[in-house]
């Protein structure tokens, strides 16, 4: 009963989604206790609140595709009703828990305001909406503000770069890894309106326009990677591990842009790799403010809580079934 609710929220990868929340807490210079502890209870819950609202939205998408056969709803494992009900549950708690961690202050209290806001327009608009990749970008980019404006009131020149990143990241991640996932359903793509297209046979087209848009988003992290790793003064190994994650995260998304045969566990599985390496580059890049120590806790906790539960709720080890 547990696993199938657990599944429902995608509770494996709500790691990333504390790892947001918990840079903005160290990037204003708040040091792990319990502070560290509630806030990822947050990230977690509100992780849960919206991956449970966007399957209540995509019910009917979802019922017909055949890529998401095994989603708790679509199965019947979790009544609709009961679904609904626990969302809006969730919602009134997570309002209250936020409000609480932002201590009163309007500065933590808007992207607060901001992340539940645009998270559910997201999910309401997702299957309409070209631009709704913004939407949910907004969404998680607030985040991390959220947790750090609850302890500092000065906006640094770091905490800039780091939301810049995670803007790039997450508008590549919806607006080409989610529809490429998703590149045979009926939903409005933008990859669709830039000429990427399913073909009979099991295959896709993925042309031209559609490369360039998604290089635009996904060359920028290197730049950035640099500008921030070269701020925090990282350590001068730094530069060369970031180099390889490049190279990791160039070859993956070269093989995920390639026209041909479409295998859906495998473009999954190729996702997933680049979230992976782009995420561990963000990391890596603030080795200079988190230590090396901090560095370590940002790498291992995410991977270790994201294979452990993946493993528990979709029996397999790394790709991820959704």
């Amino acid at each position: 009963m547990t696993s199938r609710w657990l599944r429902l929220i995608r509770i494996h990868t709500s790691s990333l989604t504390q790892a947001a929340v918990l840079l903005g807490l160290v990037l204003a210079g708040k040091n792990m206790g319990w502070s560290w502890f509630l806030f990822a209870f947050f990230a977690v819950l509100f992780h849960a609140t919206g991956f449970l609202h966007n399957d209540l939205c995509d019910y009917k998408h979802d019922k017909e595709d055949h890529a998401k056969k095994h989603f708790p709803l679509v199965t019947g494992e979790v009544p609709l009703r009961q679904a609904t009900h626990v969302c809006f549950i969730l919602t009134a708690i997570g309002l209250v828990f936020g409000g609480f961690l932002s201590r009163g202050k309007i500065l933590s209290i808007f992207p607060l305001g901001t992340a539940i806001a645009f998270g559910y327009i997201y999910n309401s608009r997702s299957k309409k909406d070209v631009v709704s990749p913004l939407y949910i970008t907004l969404s998680f980019t607030s985040l991390p503000l959220f947790s750090y404006f609850a302890h500092t009131d000065h906006l640094s020149f770091t905490m800039i770069l780091v939301v810049l990143y995670m803007a790039f990241t997450m508008l590549y991640q919806i607006a080409v890894e989610g529809y490429i996932k998703d590149i045979g359903s009926d939903k409005v793509s933008l990859l669709k309106n830039l000429g990427t297209r399913s073909r009979e046979g099991g295959s896709i087209l993925v042309n031209a326009k559609t490369k360039l848009f998604a290089w635009s988003l996904k060359v920028p992290l290197f730049f950035l990677f640099g500008v921030i790793a070269t701020h925090v003064h990282s350590d001068p190994a730094v530069f060369f591990a970031g180099t390889l994650l490049a190279i990791g995260i160039l070859v993956s998304s070269v093989k995920l842009l390639e026209s041909g045969h479409f295998d859906n566990r495998k473009r999954v599985r190729l996702c997933a790799i680049i979230e992976v390496l782009t995420y561990t580059l963000l990391v890596v890049s603030l080795q200079g403010a988190l230590g090396w120590s901090g560095l370590a806790f940002f790498i291992l906790y995410p991977y270790t809580w994201f294979v452990v539960l993946n493993r528990l709720t979709w029996k397999t080890w790394i790709t991820p079934r959704v």
